[in-house]
């Protein structure tokens, strides 16, 4: 079953996100260790492979599976459990506009963005970091709030039916 959240619902997830995945990364580039930032770097390859790809859903679908796991790579290594479990509950909850996001012909993987938060972890840049999950955080709520004024990309969806509205 999909939540439906208003537009204000999920602006105030992105604020929280915003807040509570800026600081984890910030953690993490203190304390992530080298076998941690060998993962990163592998789900950035294979995210940066699919974004010179053809950009079939199916391609974009496994984008979002490696962006979730070089997110919670980043959280897990800030060493901060209950704050990963929160990050946890706030994607769940928005993880059906994640895929949302995925249909979306003209997405923008974002890799600048990560690219940001791996050179972070890798320099033990704290705040470079955090600026980056922030700068991709905010990147994906400005598409959703576009694909929201934009609804006919998505025959058949209505905006009460989806957003709750």
């Amino acid at each position: 079953m999909v939540p439906v959240l208003s537009q204000a619902d999920l602006d105030e997830i992105y604020w929280i996100r915003r807040a509570i995945e800026g600081q984890a990364a910030a953690l993490a580039a203190e304390r992530i260790t080298p076998p941690e930032i060998k993962r990163l770097a592998g789900h950035f390859r294979a995210m940066e492979r699919l974004e010179g790809s053809s950009s079939s859903i199916k391609d974009r679908q496994e984008f979002l599976r490696l962006n979730r796991s070089f997110h919670f790579g980043i959280y897990g290594a800030s060493h901060a459990q209950n704050a990963v479990r929160i990050i946890e509950g706030l994607w769940t909850r928005i993880g059906p506009y994640f895929h949302l996001l995925s249909l979306h012909k003209s997405q923008n993987y974002g890799q600048e963005n990560h690219n940001r938060m791996l050179e972070g972890v890798r320099t033990g840049n704290a705040d470079a970091c955090r600026r980056a999950v922030e700068d991709d955080i905010d990147g994906g709520c400005a598409l959703l709030r576009e694909l929201i004024r934009d609804l006919e990309n998505f025959p058949g969806l209505s905006r009460a039916t989806a957003f709750g509205d």
